[in-house]
């Protein structure tokens, strides 16, 4: 994704309340079938100004990939633990969330 100035790793939005995550949720363990893992996904996505065109995503800083402001990304995890999801916009406004993920036999 292209870089700016102003977009750090810290939760902070250059104009309040542009942009929020809304899925996934704070706090929350996710848990997937290893039998299924490839089918399997977590949707992301986040609230966001009227003209913003891309929603970058992030899971403990390694980037996942895009989505427009109106699709969810579906995040396919393979490993289980503990991640910081992060999602800046194309204005740098960036939210994050922490999750667990749980995989199962």
């Amino acid at each position: 994704p292209p870089t700016s100035e102003h977009c750090s790793k810290k939760p902070r939005t250059v104009i309040e309340e542009e942009m929020q995550i809304t899925s996934p949720s704070e706090n929350v363990t996710y848990t997937l079938n290893r039998t299924t893992l490839n089918t399997q996904f977590i949707p992301l996505t986040s609230t966001v100004s009227a003209d913003t065109k891309q929603i970058y995503w992030f899971a403990n800083d390694v980037y996942l990939g895009s989505s427009t402001a109106m699709h969810s990304f579906e995040w396919h995890p393979n490993q289980r633990g503990s991640y910081t999801i992060r999602a800046v916009d194309d204005k740098g406004n960036s939210d994050q969330k922490n999750i667990r993920v749980s995989i199962i036999f």
